[in-house]
């Protein structure tokens, strides 16, 4: 096995070409230069470093205590579900009614039960709902549909904190079935009639794919025209990897009437 390397790091001289060499490198060990006035400095390096790469850190509790306030950690950044994970932990409490819009293999809708007081679930696959079930067999906080998210209209609650759309196609499954343009817009219009005066709805999109590059620009399309309150997170310069749109109340920065 080869020895790893150990590199010392400046804080103040990182940037975007030193942190992909390094990543592109994990046999490695790096030790941290930095000032105690750095701490933030020292977060946001870590946060995008391959969480598997050794490193020393000075001022360890700060930066511990840091990272449990942004409620990220060493290699946040390498995934863009972890944003999505941080919001929910943000957003939603024991006391919230929440939707995963699309249940998938279960992992997000087991995140759910796990925080909040009730969790529904949508998929329009047998399958998704199978594996959700045997994921989430132990909690009794969980309802699943096997039907469109768009059904969402048909829910009686008009108070939700949450719903998650994690678009796409279910994770070793036929990935020639996806979530569609259409019936995820219909879905996205009916959450924001159902979400409370502190709610959030979180939109996982993939435009690698053809209609997942569709989502994209019929959802990106509407929250521009109705002037709404969002925002997009990237983990990533590359244009078709998955990125997250987080909404929030209010929805529109403007009165105007959302269509």
């Amino acid at each position: 096995m080869e020895a790893q390397k150990i590199k010392n790091i400046i804080i103040s001289d990182v940037d975007k070409d030193l942190i992909s060499n390094i990543n592109q490198n994990k046999n490695i060990y790096l030790k941290i230069e930095a000032k105690k006035n750095e701490i933030k400095k020292i977060c946001d390096f870590l946060e995008q470093i391959n969480s598997s790469i050794k490193v020393k850190i000075p001022f360890k509790y700060m930066v511990k205590k840091e990272f449990k306030k942004r409620k990220t950690f060493q290699g946040f950044n390498q995934s863009i579900l972890n944003y999505v994970k941080r919001e929910i932990l943000l957003n939603v409490n024991k006391k919230d009614i929440v939707v995963d819009a699309t249940v998938g293999n279960g992992n997000d809708t087991l995140f759910l039960a796990n925080i909040a007081h009730q969790v529904i679930g949508f998929d329009i696959q047998e399958q998704a709902i199978n594996n959700t079930k045997e994921k989430v067999k132990k909690y009794h906080n969980v309802i699943l549909n096997l039907e469109s998210h768009e059904n969402i209209s048909k829910l009686e609650d008009d108070s939700l904190k949450l719903v998650l759309f994690n678009l796409g196609y279910l994770p070793g499954g036929n990935k020639n079935i996806t979530t569609l343009k259409n019936s995820t817009l219909k879905a996205l219009k009916e959450s924001l009639k159902k979400i409370n005066d502190k709610g959030c709805i979180l939109v996982v999109i993939y435009p690698g794919h053809n209609e997942g590059n569709k989502e994209k620009i019929a959802i990106l399309n509407y929250l521009a025209k109705n002037k709404c309150n969002y925002e997009i997170k990237r983990n990533t310069d590359n244009p078709v990897a998955p990125f997250l749109v987080i909404i929030k109340k209010p929805f529109q920065k403007e009165k105007n009437t959302l269509k």
